[in-house]
């Protein structure tokens, strides 16, 4: 399979900046090509990254020119030689993403897969590889609001593990549900309630009462109202992982499953912001022995790169069902 294409705009790039997005191709898999800018124009790559210069806020007119090429629509991601108010941001509907120093191949990494994950319109980025004795298997979806990857890890002869159930809709809506038991179903009838319940009901009423009923203690719902503008949790144990990492929160990292009880119900809603990244998992990772600041530190570096630690620690699970959601 034609591994595919990340073009790198030298100009202007510092020797240091330019390593770390070499080793972060590297980790991507991805194929990377220096272009210079008396090069002939490339054509047919799926990511532009340059360099912007500190205090510059103009695009040149040449990496301009490279991104309009590119028949696909590849995106485009800038290094801002410069802090910004967030690690991270997005502009013209999710085309064009900032990164701010400080610079690491981890986010680098991130930022890469996540922008090839599978866009709207799109299919799936789907993988599938031996890890210890299980199969890991991811499905990362990229939408202009945020970025997801659905977990399922099994035994080759585990038929039973499934993903989470993801549903996405025109309005960058997304509900899904989680199992925590293999031999968890649910029927398409409960699947339309649960999106009425979440969606389209007014406000009011009691929606975790209603989520109790169709869910029960054997599954999990994380869920974005429509352009990410808020979160929608229904997680009924405090003892599987629910975190949440965010640069723009007090504090920064937070067990959401621990601290459900704080307020005395199943259900939570709250508003949701750039950068915000969850980790929900039916099972306790085995290998994990990293405490919160560790996994704070490890979630800081994106979504990718902690998905990387996800499939590193679930070796020697049976069956593990998981999502990782991050808002742009």
């Amino acid at each position: 399979m034609m591994r595919e294409r990340v073009i790198i705009v030298a100009a202007g790039m510092a020797p240091d900046v330019a390593a770390e997005v070499d080793a972060a191709c590297r980790r991507a898999a991805v194929t990377p090509v220096r272009w210079e800018s008396h090069q002939t124009l490339p054509r047919s790559a799926q990511l532009v990254v340059a360099a912007l210069k500190t205090g510059c806020r103009e695009i040149s007119q040449e990496v301009v020119d490279l991104v309009e090429l590119q028949a696909a629509g590849a995106p485009l991601l800038l290094l801002a030689d410069e802090p910004l108010v967030r690690p991270a941001l997005t502009i013209q509907d999710g085309r064009i993403t900032l990164l701010g120093r400080p610079f690491s191949g981890c986010r680098v990494y991130s930022q890469l897969r996540l922008l090839l994950g599978g866009r709207e319109g799109n299919a799936p980025r789907a993988t599938a590889h031996h890890c210890g004795q299980v199969i890991f298997a991811t499905r990362e979806r990229l939408r202009r609001s945020f970025w997801t990857a659905e977990i399922a890890v099994g035994k080759d002869e585990d038929r039973s593990t499934r993903f989470p159930e993801v549903h996405l809709d025109r309005l960058e809506a997304m509900t899904a549900v989680l199992p925590f038991e293999a031999s968890f179903s649910i029927s398409q009838r409960d699947r339309e309630r649960i999106l009425e319940t979440l969606h389209t009901q007014p406000r009011g009423g009691d929606r975790g009462a209603e989520l109790s009923n169709l869910l029960g203690t054997r599954a999990g719902l994380v869920g974005l109202t429509a352009r990410a503008s808020e979160w929608i949790v229904y997680w009924p144990s405090t003892a599987l992982p629910l975190w949440m990492y965010s640069p723009v929160r007090l504090p920064r990292f937070r067990d959401l499953a621990a601290h459900r009880s704080d307020v005395g119900r199943r259900m939570v809603r709250f508003p949701a912001f750039s950068g915000d990244l969850t980790v929900a998992l039916s099972s306790s990772l085995a290998g994990n022995g990293s405490g919160a600041s560790e996994v704070a530190a490890l979630m800081d570096q994106g979504g990718p790169a902690f998905l990387d630690y996800v499939e590193a620690q679930c070796g020697g699970q049976a069956a593990v069902a998981g999502l990782l959601t991050e808002v742009r």
